[in-house]
Parts: structure tokens; C-alpha cells; sequence
């Protein structure tokens, strides 16, 4: 057993405690540092994303949420606070859900003062039943006191437009009979006659007995 490593024990310490302690620091020595990565939620453990969660206060918390969702949530919601009464803030908080959004503010829409329409896009993606008190809920920490708001979910599609051009190109030939402009004729004229007699001779043909 090496005694190289510091000890806290006393001086009329067992063997045996010694033993335990040099084995605890062999131990300690293979397992990889956990510190740098703990607060990371990049990087940290699946199994400790809960308890940072709750170390920066995330108020919506579903554990059937996906992982890429929740590290990006607890990732996201410093960002949201320092921002929070923005339209940024807004839609990082819409984000985090994992849909895009789109604000119009008041004095687009000749709405209201301090109100605005939250437009989320649903594209390629389920509406969950309780996606409207999860996005509510996202907002609290995003929206100002006096901010008023209505969504609304919208889904878009794109598609390809093409246009085509063909074009014919031909000759038109008129072919007519040929018509000379003048045309001179010359001709000889025959006469004649020609008889023929016919002779009919008729026999007849008796049998001797």
C-alpha cells in the first residue's frame, strides 16, 4: 500500500483507515471531474438537469419534455430575464418550445396601447393540448406588467412556381399551278374515212343414215 498521499487521519490511526483512505483517494483520482460541466446545461449529466433547473428557477418544468428541450430551456432563462419587457425576450421564450414567433405590436395593428399579437408558427409540428398554458407561462417571465397580448398559431406552407414559354417558328409556302403569262399553240388537221364489209357464212351440218 503507498503512504505518499496526504493524510488527515491522526496519528494512531488503524491500518485499516489508512487502507480506506489511500482507497478513497485512488478512487476519487479515476472519476472525472464533474465541476467544470456541472452548471453547463450544454454539458452537464441528463440525470442532474432537474436540480439546475431549479437552481435558476425555471418555473415550467413538464418531465415529459424532451432533453434538447429542457437544456435549452434552463440555457435560455437567464437570457429571457435580463431581456424580459422585449421583443426578444419574447420570442426567446417562444423558442424554447421549439417554435418560431412572429410579434406585432400595437401601432401596427391600431390596437390598444401596450398590447400586442403573438403570432406562433406551427410548422411541420403537433399542437400539443396544453401548448397555450405552456406558452402563457413562458411569457410571465418575458412580458412586461402592463403588456397585453392575444396568440394566435399559424402554419405556412412553400411551394415552387414555375412558369414555361415554347415558342413555334415556321414558313407558309403557297404553291399554286403554274400559270404562264402567255401561251402559243400550234396544230395540224387530218380527215380520212375507212370501210370494212363483214360476210356472215352460216353451215349447217345432216348425218347420213
Amino acid at each position: 500500500m503507498s503512504t505518499d498521499h496526504y493524510s488527515i487521519l491522526p496519528d494512531n490511526k488503524s491500518l485499516l483507515e489508512r487502507g480506506l483512505e489511500v482507497g478513497f483517494y485512488e478512487l476519487l483520482q479515476d472519476t472525472c471531474c464533474p465541476y467544470p460541466a456541472l452548471l453547463n446545461p450544454k454539458e452537464t449529466s441528463a440525470k442532474l438537469l432537474p436540480h439546475l433547473a431549479q437552481d435558476r428557477g425555471v418555473t415550467d418544468w413538464p418531465m415529459e419534455a424532451s432533453e434538447a428541450e429542457k437544456r435549452h430551456t434552463i440555457e435560455a432563462i437567464w437570457p429571457i430575464r435580463r431581456k424580459a419587457g422585449t421583443a426578444c425576450a419574447i420570442k426567446m421564450a417562444v423558442e424554447t418550445l421549439g417554435y418560431e414567433a412572429t410579434i406585432l405590436p400595437w401601432y401596427e395593428t391600431n390596437q390598444t396601447p401596450y398590447t400586442f399579437e403573438l403570432l406562433v408558427f406551427l410548422d411541420g409540428k403537433n399542437l400539443p393540448a396544453n401548448i397555450e398554458q405552456r406558452i402563457s407561462a413562458r411569457l410571465e417571465e418575458a412580458v412586461s406588467l402592463r403588456d397585453q397580448y392575444s396568440i394566435n398559431y399559424c402554419r405556412s406552407a412553400t411551394f415552387e412556381l414555375t412558369t414555361g414559354v415554347a415558342t413555334e417558328c415556321w414558313e407558309v409556302i403557297d404553291v399554286a399551278p403554274y400559270q404562264p403569262d402567255q401561251l402559243n399553240t400550234s396544230s395540224q388537221f387530218y380527215s380520212g374515212s375507212h370501210f370494212a364489209q363483214l360476210e356472215i357464212i352460216t353451215l349447217q351440218v345432216t348425218s347420213n343414215e
